[in-house]
């Protein structure tokens, strides 16, 4: 277990939950979290986050919205920058709730007793959390599709199978094929209760409405028209920090990396080390002749104009910022008020699965 850092040297782990829980708050500031993972070049891990919260949170109450990201988050579609903006924001105007996220959570931290049941009987019975169970733990996954055809059969939904299946078929390698499947039951529970589903609508962001999220550079000759400004390395953190990791106050409901390691240090001392994971900051150092020393934890230079060279484009002297800055990537939230009964009455949605105050009150830091 390593800190990965990103561009601008929050924590990976971190910068995705931040991702997720913007979401939920249908907060704006998604797209700086969504634009630090594209720029830190973590392209692939962006489309994944994407899909995971898309089957955790809005898959029973958005199921067109499932083609929509099977069309438009892709690797590929991602060479054009606006296309993030276009998905998160499409994300935002969409309901959700927690009846997925809470389930498999659920399942991931508390014994439950032996289920016996066939599917078939557990669908009838609609005991939410033991049709979990099946389907996360007891089901092999060569026997995922056919689950989903008496999943179908149940629900009466033969005159969509068809279309069910070729989507599921297209689908199945993007995600946990659990989690999928999961998504899908309780999406048709939803059908049956008629919850309000979200509207198709699209939202499409223009050039400008991205700019602020370019990564800031000593030399901006290749930038935007708006970025160009003179700014020295050390100075370019307190500019980029439009956001702290922890402005939604949960953080610490989930397991993170500094409950173990020493994120003080590795931000003042060793930053450049564990910025090197990032393939931005990989591809930064080797241009400049730099080596990755993993035994030393640090980074060396061939030559002293080597160091030089990238330490005056790259040199953010994260330690010698003023606190209010180093904050806004170290400062988690301490608040006795934040726990998981909490996060579930504020962000719960219109679902289907009731969730007991025992798991509420008893389920730990969990790992997302």
């Amino acid at each position: 277990m390593s800190f990965k850092f990103t561009r601008y040297l929050y924590e990976l782990e971190e910068v995705k939950i931040a991702l997720m829980l913007s979401l939920l708050n249908k907060s704006e500031e998604v797209l700086f979290w969504a634009y630090e993972l594209y720029y830190s070049e973590y392209k692939q891990e962006l489309v994944d986050l994407i899909w995971k919260i898309y089957y955790d949170f809005y898959s029973s109450l958005n199921p067109a919205f499932e083609a929509y990201l099977l069309k438009k988050n892709t690797i590929s579609n991602l060479n054009d920058v606006k296309i993030i903006a276009n998905i998160l924001n499409s994300f935002l105007i969409r309901p959700y709730n927690l009846d997925v996220f809470m389930a498999r959570q659920i399942i991931k931290n508390f014994e439950i007793e032996n289920v016996k049941e066939t599917i078939q009987e557990l669908l009838v019975l609609g005991n939410h959390i033991n049709i979990a169970f099946h389907i996360l733990e007891i089901v092999e996954e060569r026997n995922m599709e056919n689950t989903l055809n008496l999943i179908i059969e149940h629900f009466n939904k033969e005159k969509d199978k068809s279309k069910i299946v070729t989507l599921w078929n297209k689908i199945k390698t993007l995600s946990d094929t659990r989690a999928i499947i999961l998504s899908y039951i309780f999406r048709f529970y939803s059908e049956e209760k008629k919850l309000k589903t979200g509207k198709n609508i699209y939202i499409v962001v223009n050039d400008e409405d991205i700019v602020l999220y370019e990564t800031i550079e000593v030399d901006l000759s290749h930038c935007s028209e708006a970025k160009r400004e003179k700014l020295v390395a050390r100075k370019i953190l307190k500019n980029a920090y439009l956001y702290a990791i922890d402005s939604s106050k949960w953080l610490n409901l989930f397991k993170l990396k500094r409950d173990k390691l020493n994120i003080i240090d590795a931000y003042y001392y060793k930053w450049l080390y564990y910025a090197s994971k990032s393939p931005l900051w990989a591809s930064r150092i080797y241009a400049s002749n730099g080596v990755i020393d993993n035994e030393n934890h640090s980074v060396e230079f061939e030559d002293e104009d080597d160091l030089q060279r990238f330490y005056s484009n790259y040199g953010y002297e994260p330690d010698e910022q003023h606190t209010i800055t180093q904050n806004k990537c170290l400062e988690i939230t301490q608040n006795t008020d934040t726990n998981w009964s909490t996060f579930y009455k504020q962000y719960r949605g219109n679902g289907i699965v009731i969730v007991d105050d025992e798991y509420l009150d008893n389920m730990d830091k969990i790992v997302y």
